[in-house]
């Protein structure tokens, strides 16, 4: 059933999230959603380095299984099942599904290597809705 839980790859580095952020830009506090967190491999690193609350954090991912496992690791935590069709990891879903949140719900919207296997469309759709849900307007887009 699980498509695939993704493992964590720790190292002496900060997260690239954490090592993109402005000087001084303190994110111990904010609301954080994961766009295609998985297993929380984000939380993990932020919450190793005192910089990211499980209870502000949010994973929305496409695989259930990978959430589940994020839960059992941090029950506090929020996690959203996104039914959207994915090439890769969910065939079955529903094409350009918006995300449930309301608008300016987080204070921060990561996203880290989701549309590396989609369409433009969908990358174009994606930003729309990472933009919609965040409150900041600090954008930080970096190919890889």
């Amino acid at each position: 059933m699980s498509t695939c839980i993704f493992p964590r790859i720790a190292n002496e580095r900060l997260p690239q999230l954490l090592q993109a952020l402005p000087e001084g830009y303190d994110i111990t506090n904010k609301t954080i959603l994961d766009y295609g967190g998985n297993r929380g491999n984000l939380l993990e690193d932020g919450d190793e380095a005192d910089m990211i609350d499980p209870i502000n954090y949010t994973s929305m991912d496409v695989d259930p299984d990978g959430l589940e496992f994020l839960k059992k690791l941090y029950p506090t935590t929020n996690v959203i099942h996104y039914d959207r069709y994915n090439p890769a990891y969910r065939h079955q879903g529903t094409p350009m599904l918006p995300f449930p949140q309301a608008d300016d719900t987080y204070d921060i919207v990561y996203s880290y290597s989701v549309n590396t296997h989609s369409s433009w469309q969908d990358y174009v759709f994606d930003i729309s809705e990472m933009t919609r849900v965040c409150t900041v307007s600090y954008t930080h887009l970096r190919a890889h």
